[in-house]
């Protein structure tokens, strides 16, 4: 289990102000050096801790904490970018908790060649026809390491402890069916397609020899069910995304995306989020507003995709993912969903696992003990813990606790 420690940090994506008090006995500048002392020690903590957590991911170090003033500018004209690309894109998408954002910073790092986490132009192909060419490689390459690098270490770092699981659960002598992925709240990101598209095709190569192509098709289908759980309106407006724009730049991945159930729920809404993760686990079909799909009279279902689960039983292996939605959640509502999300499995008699880097309730000062307890209490055993300064500052993952 790998631990950095690091000071309870201000959130790395707002601007900082030092307060500066003066007393009638000191100087301005007395003042000054002896009030934004502390805060500079603070400051170069987190600097140091930020860059021991991007070393240990092979990430290039943000430049957040080392140049406030040019990230203020930086900030400032990207939001009047976003502005600009919104009024000029035919998609009309709404901006739920900086979702809209999250896509063009994914796209910087996607489209630089030397990032850790490029993905072939995936989330590029995401963004409106008039403007992307701003993110562009090898412009991608050229911009200050600021919002896009944060989200460059979350995103290496759950790329990391997902294929870790994936690698146990595949490795494991009672090997599952299928390998579950949840995407809790995760907007319009593309992880369901770049995890899938990477794995099913190592399977596809290992299965090569033997089974004819429809058995190896099935199979590789078999092998992981893609859910995504998020506000309806964010649902329909991926589903919008995916199928006006991104799909008619990557046809090849029509039918991986056509197998993704995207279900609209508000996970704020508690009694409804541990109906649908009681009906998702069951493999029941269910819309964007989370209702089930009836089957019609000869058997078909009313919805246009199929969920291959739904055929026959299958026990799967669970992977639930938080990346930036903890912290947008009411009042103790993230405890309260971890617990729902380990009963609904252990009620089935499943295993499963999350993965986050998001905020954990009850975690102080990045302790690794207290994100322990935490999880523990609402039935998960932490395997790997790696804070940084941030909001979303608490990166790890956890497997469902036995008994």
């Amino acid at each position: 289990m790998s631990t950095i420690t690091s000071s309870n940090s201000q959130d790395t994506d707002d601007d900082v102000v030092p307060s500066l008090t003066v007393s009638s006995s000191s100087s301005i500048s007395d003042a000054k050096k002896e009030d934004t002392s502390p805060t500079q020690d603070k400051k170069k903590q987190d600097k140091r801790a930020a860059d021991e957590v991007a070393e240990k991911l092979g990430v290039v170090p943000t430049a957040t904490l080392e140049k406030p003033n040019q990230r203020k500018r930086a900030s400032f004209w990207f939001r009047q970018w976003l502005t600009l690309s919104q009024i000029l894109d035919p998609i009309r998408i709404p901006n739920s908790h900086v979702n809209y954002q999250c896509v063009w910073w994914k796209a910087i790092s996607g489209n630089d060649a030397n990032s850790p986490v490029r993905d072939g132009g995936l989330a590029y192909d995401m963004l409106p026809p008039l403007t992307r060419w701003a993110v562009a490689s090898p412009l991608a390459s050229k911009y200050p390491r600021f919002h896009h690098a944060n989200v460059e270490l979350r995103t290496k770092y759950l790329d990391n402890a997902m294929d870790q699981i994936i690698q146990k659960v595949r490795s494991a002598e009672e090997q599952k069916k299928c390998i579950r992925i949840v995407l809790m709240g995760g907007g319009y990101d593309l992880r369901l397609i770049r995890v899938a598209e990477h794995y099913e095709s190592l399977l596809k190569e290992e299965n090569d020899h033997g089974d004819n192509e429809q058995q190896q098709q099935q199979q590789q289908q078999n092998q992981f069910d893609l859910v995504e759980l998020d506000l309806p309106r964010v649902i329909a407006a991926k589903s919008e995304l995916l199928e006006k724009r991104f799909l008619r730049r990557r046809p090849e991945l029509t039918d991986l995306v056509n197998r993704i159930r995207m279900i609209g729920v508000d996970l704020n809404k508690i009694t409804q989020v541990e109906t649908v993760v009681r009906a998702m686990l069951e493999g029941k079909d269910l819309d964007m507003e989370g209702n089930e799909i009836v089957p019609v009279a000869d058997g078909v279902n009313a919805g246009d995709k199929a969920n291959p689960m739904t055929t026959g039983s299958s026990e799967c292996f669970t992977i639930f993912i938080f990346e930036a939605v903890l912290i947008y959640l009411d009042d103790q509502v993230p405890s309260r969903l971890l617990s729902i999300l380990s009963q609904a499995l252990k009620s089935r008699g499943e295993s499963g696992a999350i993965c986050f880097a998001d905020t954990l309730l009850n975690v102080d000062c990045n302790r690794q003990d207290a994100a322990k307890l935490e999880l523990e209490e609402h039935g998960w055993e932490l395997q790997d813990w790696l804070p940084k300064p941030g909001r979303t500052r608490h990166m790890g993952w956890a497997s469902l606790a036995s008994g």
